[in-house]
């Protein structure tokens, strides 16, 4: 992967998942997420990223990206992300499959990308942005 790149892979990725992909802050997030119609069991994924790269001699000889990666969804076949819907069944519903599709995302990019993964913080989001939609949210940083 060129220095630089980790948007493009993230993009890409979607892509090749049929996941809707969001890129920026959560203000920017929240506006683009509203402005889609989602299908039953169709992912978000939302990243936002700050890189530091290590020049040496006037070459990037390493790059640090820092920042959040956010998988969510709406709804299933059966049911939708409410307001009144239980943490539990939250969990159940959505949450867990979430969490394991995020690593297993996050793995692949990384091992696709010759790219070190450092600091993961996993957490749940629930009910984020306008949509209401349950989120697997983590902090992390890839090191190319």
């Amino acid at each position: 992967m060129e220095y630089f790149g980790l948007v493009d892979k993230l993009r890409d990725y979607c892509t090749d998942h049929n996941w809707v992909f969001i890129y920026g802050n959560d203000s920017f997030a929240n506006a683009l997420t509203d402005s889609h119609k989602y299908l039953a069991n169709q992912k978000i994924l939302v990243a936002d990223f700050s890189c530091l790269p290590v020049i040496e001699g006037s070459k990037v000889q390493s790059m640090t990206y820092t920042g959040v990666m956010m998988l969510g969804q709406k709804c299933e076949a059966i049911t939708k992300s409410t307001l009144d819907e239980t943490p539990i069944q939250k969990y159940d519903n959505r949450l867990k499959e979430l969490s394991q599709l995020l690593t297993i995302a996050i793995g692949q990019i990384s091992c696709d990308n010759e790219m070190e993964v450092i600091g993961l913080n996993m957490k749940f989001d629930l009910n984020k942005f306008d949509l209401n939609a349950d989120f697997v949210a983590c902090s992390l940083n890839f090191i190319q």
